[in-house]
């Protein structure tokens, strides 16, 4: 994630702190798996497909010597939620342990896209100020481990 942004002006002498915040609220996939068995209770694998998620991406300015106050205006903070689809990649291997049980350990890499962003405003006196933050691409490293119980 790399944000990008145009700054604040700030009045003589004041301190600007800008904050970020970035979530990834949800991940889900659809993959297929590829595998090969090294034994007949070992399954490497490769596996990739579609991933999707929702995000969320707040941005504020904290300006507390201006005139007025950064706070005072709903403009100088801002949230945004966002529903990206993308791919998904990655590798694993299970054991089996039992005819019932079997634990894995998987590496996936997903990326969602890079279609996000929000602006901040920020007016005082006759003049504006603001900036945009803008996620320009989504990419997550997921390393999982499971413990599996076939039911059927």
């Amino acid at each position: 994630m790399t944000l990008v942004g145009t700054p604040i002006v700030p009045i003589m002498g004041d301190t600007i702190t800008t904050v970020y915040k970035y979530e990834l609220d949800d991940l889900g996939t659809v993959r297929a798996r590829l595998g090969w068995l090294s034994s007949p209770n070992l399954l490497w694998y490769g596996t990739a497909g579609l991933a999707y998620g929702q995000t969320k991406l707040s941005t504020s300015v904290q300006c507390p010597l201006a005139l007025p106050p950064c706070f005072s205006e709903s403009t100088t903070a801002t949230y945004t939620t966002h529903t990206s689809v993308g791919w998904t990649a990655g590798a694993g291997v299970e054991w089996k342990l039992t005819p019932v049980w079997s634990v894995k350990a998987e590496y996936l890499y997903a990326e969602l896209g890079n279609s996000q962003h929000n602006t901040i405003v920020y007016t005082y006196g006759p003049f504006t100020s603001s900036m945009t933050s803008t996620v320009h691409r989504e990419q997550d490293n997921i390393v999982r481990f499971a413990v599996n119980y076939k039911i059927f």
